[in-house]
């Protein structure tokens, strides 16, 4: 697993690539957060299309602990408040967690499967 954060001008992306589970989105989201240059407000890009995402297929005790950790600390960080959200490259029980955390919070959040749609939706004005 890891991760790369590339702050662009109008935007932040966080690229995962090799066997990502919830452990490693956690941790990109952590070292994120902690990066003064990133803005309150700046849209997030959180590209998968580089990485093998362990699959939340099972309900094995450990799998279902990670997702609701995950989706807990995602629901309830302020990191994400006023902030647009996209996912690329995650397939639909992959991104479920985040999704359900951009509902639970009413965030502005969107799945894709390409970098570039990601991208009109989340750079367009909003």
């Amino acid at each position: 697993m890891a991760h790369q954060i590339v702050i662009h001008d109008r935007f932040v992306e966080v690229i995962h690539s090799g066997d990502v589970g919830y452990p490693e989105r956690l941790s990109a989201l952590q070292a994120a957060k902690a990066l003064k240059e990133i803005r309150p407000g700046m849209p997030l890009l959180i590209n998968f299309l580089g990485a093998q995402l362990r699959a939340p297929l099972t309900n094995e005790e450990q799998e279902v602990r990670e997702r609701i950790d995950y989706t807990t600390r995602v629901a309830m960080d302020s990191f994400f408040a006023h902030r647009r959200v996209a996912i690329v490259g995650g397939d639909e029980p992959n991104v479920r967690p985040a999704s359900v955390a951009a509902q639970i919070r009413r965030l502005t959040f969107r799945a894709f499967s390409e970098r570039q749609e990601g991208l009109w939706w989340l750079l367009e004005p909003a």
